[in-house]
């Protein structure tokens, strides 16, 4: 739990992020936090990062509440927050599954609710849940390794794995996302962040 809300925590404020939004280094804040920040720095200064220091642009209050949000970072959020809120249940001596009949024996990540064994199976079989993360209860308190094995959605189908990265517009998209990017390279989201990862590994090295 202290490990995952670690990944969560506004570097400003040291909570959890509230209505985050992500500069153009890629660090991210609380929008009041950033608020709060702008407003007390002098508008004669040049506005930077309090992470890295990288300039960006002095905002408006509009302007930083139309920022973008890391994908990833959004999904982690409200994975964390499902998963809190069931383990804040899972007090309870006897979870009950949705059908309200039978003790609970699976957590369903997608859908955020509890099912019993004929459930989860039935679940298995529709065409479009069979790609949910079904858990055995005696899990749902290990968030570290579900937090690891989360997968990232799109923020227009947000039903929709993002499994793809436009090259031209240098962003995330899902398979439902194509039409829109129809000229575009595009390469596998997994190979992008393989890539990432050893460039940032070289870069540690560096140092």
């Amino acid at each position: 739990m202290a490990e995952v809300e670690v990944d969560l925590e506004c570097s400003l404020c040291k909570d959890i992020y509230r209505e985050p939004k992500t500069l153009g280094c890629l660090h991210s804040f609380c929008l009041e936090c950033l608020e709060i920040y702008v407003e007390k720095t002098h508008s004669n200064v040049e506005m930077k990062c309090p992470v890295c220091r990288t300039p960006f642009q002095s905002e408006s209050r509009e302007q930083l509440s139309n920022l973008a949000t890391d994908s990833y970072l959004l999904h982690s959020l409200d994975l964390h927050n499902s998963l809190k809120n069931s383990v804040a249940q899972h007090d309870n001596p006897k979870m009950m599954c949705s059908d309200g009949e039978n003790e609970a024996t699976f957590y369903c990540l997608d859908c955020q609710d509890y099912f019993c064994e004929g459930c989860a199976n039935a679940h298995k079989t529709v065409k479009i849940l069979k790609n949910h993360q079904l858990i055995p209860i005696e899990e749902v308190k290990n968030q570290t390794q579900i937090h690891s094995n989360s997968q990232i959605y799109c923020l227009i189908h947000q039903q929709e794995e993002i499994k793809l990265f436009c090259n031209d517009c240098k962003f995330p998209i899902c398979l439902l996302c194509v039409d829109q990017h129809s000229s575009h390279k595009f390469s596998a989201i997994l190979d992008i962040i393989e890539n990432e990862k050893q460039s940032l590994m070289d870069l540690i090295n560096q140092v």
